[in-house]
């Protein structure tokens, strides 16, 4: 099992106070384990977010070389149908 670690926070944004007031409201037994939830759900989301900007990143990627392909592929058409 991993170590215990005790944190105190100090947090001054309203909204955020409100949100871990009513804890309960989202089905959490308490503050603390509202708050790990929090971090977690932020962890995966931070996750996916990244797989999601590589993978568009690589997809653009591909689309350009193909977009450079094609317009070569017209370039040598026209070439060849002006010796024609």
């Amino acid at each position: 099992m991993a170590e215990e670690k005790r944190y105190q926070l100090t947090i001054t944004n309203e909204r955020l106070i409100e949100k871990i007031e009513n804890y309960a409201s989202y089905g959490f037994p308490n503050r603390r384990e509202f708050i790990c939830a929090a971090i977690l759900a932020y962890e995966n989301t931070l996750m996916v977010e990244q797989r999601t900007e590589r993978l568009v990143k690589e997809l653009a990627k591909g689309m350009t070389a193909d977009l450079k392909k094609r317009e070569e592929m017209e370039r040598h058409e026209r070439l060849a149908n002006e010796y024609l």
